[in-house]
């Protein structure tokens, strides 16, 4: 076979002859797997799998026998609740989002000014839904032991009411200076009606021993004006904003460094009432050299303010949106891509937000098909992919897809859900993981080539310990190959497994997971699968 190429070759050309050859190399008889090694252990929180849990629009939605279904048979190992912007404006003594209108107002049933939240709030906000602990404390009772109910990560509203409220309810004017005695009284009465739910939701039988001290406080000013200050604004359909009113000054105005002192009094005060709780605090992801300072220089800013000694990590959100020309591919090519274009995001984020490396991570929501979201094979084996390179970055503890309500459907769960299911089962209960590295794994063929650094191996593999339990390993193939391992490869003696596979990756429908016996010579893994072992 020859191949012509001119002299003055076109850059698709070049691609697609990339792709040519690695398909002819992939399409070979893959050589032997064998194990040549681990990675570094990095420690995990035993609750590393989970969702970001936003039921703020539906009335007593664990009342749902389908969705109490659905939770039991992913067991996530935590839930995130109320969710993340929904906390901004919780309502911490009514289990709702606090009511909107045209004046705010005082009294058991506080109103907030409709034009100071954010506009898809709005709608929640004019008709709250109840979501009461007595509803959340059906998830424990629905699982068949107790251990296996996910533990909830609890978003605290560190800013809502507005000092507007405030100003009514002590009928004089507040100074809203960060710092002056105004803002720490208003912080204090914020602090107490977060107290108030946590207990109530520990008399419930809730088990929470992670708080989160707000969500994405990092916003530029009017994004959030109860956050950041700024004038009303109206949302029309567009997105598009018209700003007129009187502006307000914000729980966090300017650059937020305000909200470190907060949030290292918040923590101080936590820690003093419940001595379990973990506490992180927020971090800023900036995306784009074009965003406001506040949110680029979040992390330089703010989080260097932070007390170490009482905030135990910082949350990020990662969304990375589907390859625009994903569908142009198709089978391992299409997954690596999609890795490529991933990977290309995520190193863009990390430099752009000056992720400090010295701190844990919370990873309290992401998803890596945002705004054009498949739901299909690929998207799920995408899941595996991205819980893996979080792992690889050694500091990443804890992590909540978004969101639990897009995790099923009348049939049944998703992909993404049922991949996910198999990572909880793998990780709950283990403090720490390690790559398990192979060598033999075929490479993912993908057309991106400018900048991406190292192809995608074909199979990865992660093994989670803790002290008092034998390990589980779990294994994703991403190639169109089925792969046979040596289980004398492995150190312990696993006798179940558990495994799913998408052999059409473009299909929605929920994939059959099998449980098995091992066989007693060697462990294989169907084309595209995520396997755990134990």
């Amino acid at each position: 076979m020859s191949i012509i190429i001119p002299n003055m070759p076109h850059p698709r050309l070049i691609l697609l002859l990339g792709l040519l050859i690695a398909s002819l190399v992939y399409a070979g008889d893959p050589p032997p797997i064998t194990i040549t090694g681990h990675g570094p252990a990095v420690a995990i929180d035993p609750n590393f799998t989970g969702f970001n849990n936003q039921t703020g629009g539906t009335s007593k939605p664990w009342s749902q026998a389908h969705r109490r279904a659905m939770l039991t048979e992913i067991a996530p190992a935590s839930l995130r609740i109320p969710g993340g912007t929904i906390s901004t404006y919780w309502d911490m003594r009514n289990d709702r989002v606090f009511r909107a209108g045209p004046e705010v107002s005082v009294g058991d049933d506080v109103v907030l000014q409709e034009n100071y939240i954010i506009g898809w709030m709005r709608n929640l906000a004019r008709k709250p839904q109840p979501n009461p602990m007595a509803d959340l404390a059906r998830i424990p009772g629905a699982f068949a032991e107790a251990a296996q109910a996910p533990d909830f990560i609890f978003v605290l509203n560190m800013v809502t009411p507005g000092h507007d409220y405030y100003a009514q309810l002590w009928q004089r004017p507040v100074d809203p200076t960060p710092l002056s005695d105004d803002w720490w009284a208003m912080l204090a009465d914020r602090f107490e009606r977060n107290i108030d739910a946590i207990d109530r939701a520990r008399s419930a039988g809730l088990r929470i021993r992670h708080l989160e001290l707000g969500n994405e406080f990092f916003f530029g000013i009017s994004a959030e004006p109860y956050i950041s200050g700024g004038q009303q604004f109206k949302q029309g359909p567009s997105g598009k904003r018209k700003f007129d009113g009187p502006f307000i000054t914000g729980a966090f105005p300017s650059l937020g460094e305000a909200y470190a002192y907060a949030a290292n009094d918040w923590a101080k005060r936590l820690k003093e009432r419940y001595s379990d709780v973990r506490i992180s605090a927020v971090g800023g992801d900036a995306t784009s050299l074009t965003q406001a300072d506040r949110r680029r220089h979040w992390n330089r800013n703010v989080v260097s303010l932070l007390d170490r000694e009482l905030i135990d990590a910082i949350t990020l959100h990662v969304y990375t949106p589907v390859p625009a020309d994903i569908d142009a591919f198709e089978g391992s090519s299409r997954l690596g891509h999609w890795i490529a274009h991933w990977k290309e995001h995520w190193l863009e984020m990390v430099e752009l937000s000056a992720i400090p490396t010295d701190v844990d991570i919370w990873l309290s929501e992401w998803d890596n098909g945002f705004q054009r979201y498949p739901r299909d094979g690929t998207h799920a084996l995408m899941g595996s992919f991205t819980l893996g390179q979080f792992l690889q970055t050694g500091q990443v503890r804890l992590t909540s897809y978004h969101q639990f309500a897009d995790a099923f459907t009348d049939q049944g769960p998703r992909p993404i859900a049922q991949v996910l299911s198999l990572w909880a089962e793998a990780s709950r209960g283990a403090t720490s993981a390690r790559a398990i590295e192979f060598a033999g794994e075929a490479l993912l063929p993908h057309s991106l080539t400018p900048t991406v650094r190292t192809p995608q191996p074909s199979l990865e593999g992660w093994e989670f310990t803790d002290s008092g339990e034998s390990p589980r390993i779990l294994l994703t193939n991403y190639s169109h190959l089925t792969v046979e391992v040596d289980r004398d490869l492995f150190a312990h003696a696993f006798t179940e497994v558990t495994s799913l596979a998408f052999p059409d990756l473009a299909s929605e429908a929920p994939a059959t997971i099998q449980s098995n016996s091992l066989d007693p010579a060697s462990i294989t893994l169907p084309p595209f699968s995520v396997t755990v072992l134990r």
